[in-house]
């Protein structure tokens, strides 16, 4: 898909160029922070330092620097990491960089920020208010500010470190942007991408309120996800155990929902969809603890991978449980020797009790 540029009538294809130094995109970002944002409706952004040194601990205040750091006009810092895509460390090594710059943040010295902040915004700026960095050093000190990655591209792997965060952050706003340049006819153009957790529930959730997971969410969390494509066999999976004999039920928690099969009391089966996949999952340890071990975990694995490929990617076997990938059940002779199987079990199960 090309982007085009068009005057009078006539549309002309941009050619993406890419930033010859990170220090060219920090100073676009610097002198357009507005770049940032992630709708209209958020708050301003100023600068308040480039290379801003974070202090490792109260004796070395030099110790590392965040490529940009603003503020917004609600008085919330923002910590923005820059990275080229073609930097191997924009992958891994990024994100524990960011994670150390938000743990010592709050180390900083509010009445430096203020004078950076100054220097760039002027004094006669309307947030330079006592109230205003007032607002700022408590944000700091209870670890309330947002965490941005910026690229040219970003990683896939990047944007799974960065969703992950961002949901299991309790006070902290984690997500990237790409930034995009074209040029044509000696133009050059910006294009912004936000990679974000905005298709899930954005506000930070009390651990001690758990989601109370049912279809309609479960399956709105799974259409959102990156394995949408199982909707149909997870639908299939669910419909089976529901009317095979199994008492069902969805779970509770914050970070992804859960689907539950049980028999005579014994959890069986746990569908789950954390950020690296969408399981079931086997306690095959626990199943013979229920079965006050008249059984071997040994004849409880043989059970459930009759017919199946254990050599197979999407299938994990431990002492504790068995883990397989939905991807598995893309192959319709796997899904019934699955459902065969899960049958099985029960019939095991009912004869041992």
């Amino acid at each position: 898909m090309g982007i085009y540029s068009l005057s009078n009538e006539k549309a002309s294809a941009l050619t993406e160029i890419r930033y010859e130094k990170e220090k060219h995109l920090q100073t676009i970002i610097a002198k357009n922070p507005s770049l940032l944002l992630r709708s209209d409706d958020d708050p301003e952004l100023m600068l308040v330092m480039r290379e801003t040194p974070i202090a490792e601990n109260s004796d070395n205040k030099n110790a590392f620097s965040l490529d940009l750091l603003f503020v917004d006009k609600e008085g919330i810092p923002v910590l923005c990491e820059v990275k080229r895509s073609t930097d191997t460390r924009i992958r891994r090594e990024v994100v524990a960089q960011m994670i150390d710059y938000a743990a010592r943040i709050s180390l900083s010295d509010v009445s430096v920020l203020r004078k950076s902040f100054e220097e760039i915004n002027g004094k006669a700026h309307e947030c330079n208010t006592d109230k205003f960095w007032t607002t700022v050093s408590s944000n700091l000190s209870s670890n309330k500010f947002r965490l941005v990655f910026a690229a040219d591209k970003i990683p896939e792997s990047l944007a799974m470190l960065v969703k992950f965060l961002d949901r299991n952050m309790q006070n902290i706003d984690v997500y990237a942007v790409e930034i995009t340049r074209f040029e044509n006819n000696n133009s050059s153009f910006l294009s912004t991408k936000i990679i974000d957790n905005s298709e899930f529930i954005k506000t930070k959730l009390d651990p001690r309120n758990p989601i109370e997971w049912d279809k309609d969410s479960y399956n709105d969390y799974l259409r959102k996800s990156a394995f949408r494509h199982l909707d149909n066999i997870s639908n299939c999976i669910i419909a089976f155990f529901g009317s095979s004999g199994f008492d069902c039920w969805y779970g509770k928690g914050n970070n992804h929902p859960t689907f539950n099969a049980k028999y005579k009391g014994i959890p069986l089966f746990h569908l789950m969809i954390p950020e690296n996949g969408y399981f079931i999952e086997i306690q095959t340890s626990l199943i013979a603890k229920k079965l006050n071990f008249s059984t071997s975990e040994s004849e409880i694995r043989e059970i459930l991978l009759h017919g199946l490929d254990i050599s197979d990617k999407n299938i994990r076997i431990t002492e504790e449980h068995i883990r397989i990938n939905l991807n598995l059940f893309e192959n319709d002779t796997y899904f019934k020797e699955f459902q065969e199987n899960s049958n099985k079990l029960k019939e095991y199960i009912r004869n041992r009790i």
